[in-house]
């Protein structure tokens, strides 16, 4: 072995409703960033990060879910994951793709599963996909 520590955190965010006003613009955005911060606790500076979970939205939607809100308010917690130097090892392999692994309804069916990393030397991605 490399002897590198791995840090995985797994998380299922908050259902991005619409119909109030503290789902999408206060609980995803602080469920994401009390998640961002408990790894980069766990983590040595060497060591393999990743995030999995299902975050109930598709950074790739550009339809507003109606309200107040537009696409970019719900994907927020993901753009906040690829800010601090996550990708999605689906979207590597695969830009554009969105398969759908959630239907609902009450949203638009969508990809919202997602297995994030942070590149370095030693992390590849060599296949990605989701069925």
């Amino acid at each position: 072995g490399s002897g590198r520590r791995v840090v995985i955190g797994n998380v299922h965010l908050t259902v991005a409703h619409a119909s109030n006003d503290h789902d999408i613009p206060m609980c995803r955005p602080l469920q994401m960033e009390q998640v961002l911060a408990e790894l980069e606790k766990r983590a040595s500076p060497d060591a393999c990060l990743f995030l999995c979970g299902d975050l109930n939205c598709d950074h790739l939607e550009t339809e507003a879910p109606g309200g107040p809100y537009d696409a970019a308010d719900v994907s927020k917690p993901v753009t906040m994951a690829f800010d601090v130097g996550f990708r999605s090892a689906l979207h590597d392999l695969h830009p554009g793709a969105r398969p759908v692994t959630h239907t609902s309804s009450y949203s638009r069916d969508g990809c919202v599963d997602y297995v994030l990393f942070r590149p370095d030397a030693h992390v590849a991605v060599l296949r990605s996909g989701l069925h």
